[in-house]
């Protein structure tokens, strides 16, 4: 029984490109990103739910549901979870991962064994600062396999990145555009319950800019 499920998102309209989709929060994370908003799922003993009751309620959904978001926190922190994507899929549902990259000899295991559908993986920033934007050490040749396993596969993905200007200078995102096949670049948000509460005083990129930015781009969409 996997005992990481937090919270669940039971109607999602932007999740999973295309598709109606709940997610499924797991707990855990390996980064420390000071703009994350769920910090809930990294720093407090939250109650888990109940795997069949979330299955349960998956049965009762399947009319109005497409697909199953699993994300976090970090989902690929161990293989806990194959059992319940197995049960997941065995609903014949479309499954997306969210994950930070960091363990890509599982996500291998996860495409080899046709359990993932989608696959959203979040780039944090050029290599050279990725451990001052997550705030921990950072293996980069795992991130960097990670990168080369997903842009090979032959299964639909993104990679994403959610930029503000303290971190991420222009010249940082064509870097990044160059590393991937598609980045989608996502608005910094700096109201609410962040990891680090001094994120909230940071200021957003505007809506112009990350437009002027994404013209020097090669295969850049925008999510703000």
């Amino acid at each position: 029984m996997l005992s990481r499920i937090k919270a669940i998102q039971k109607t999602s309209l932007i999740d999973y490109p295309d598709k109606i989709s709940c997610v499924v929060f797991l707990s855990g994370c390996n980064f420390k990103c000071g703009y994350c908003h769920n910090p809930d799922l990294i720093n407090k003993d939250l109650e888990s739910l109940d795997e069949n009751e979330v299955l349960e309620f998956l049965v009762k959904k399947k009319k109005w549901l497409d697909g199953v978001v699993i994300s976090g926190g970090e989902p690929l922190l161990s293989n806990d979870f194959f059992d319940f994507i197995k049960k997941v899929k065995a609903l014949n549902y479309l499954v997306k991962i969210d994950t930070n990259g960091t363990n890509p000899s599982l996500l291998k295991e996860l495409i080899e064994n046709k359990l993932v559908d989608y696959i959203a993986m979040d780039l944090k920033n050029t290599f050279d600062k990725y451990e001052e934007t997550v705030s921990v050490k950072v293996d980069i040749g795992k991130i960097k396999e990670s990168i080369e396993l997903i842009k090979n596969c032959d299964i639909k993905h993104e990679f994403r990145c959610t930029v503000l200007p303290f971190l991420h200078l222009k010249k940082d995102i064509l870097e990044m555009d160059k590393l991937v096949d598609k980045l989608v670049l996502q608005q910094f948000n700096n109201k609410g319950n962040l990891l680090n509460p001094k994120f909230q005083d940071y200021k957003q990129f505007s809506n112009g800019e990350l437009e002027d930015i994404k013209k020097y781009c090669n295969n850049c969409e925008l999510r703000i």
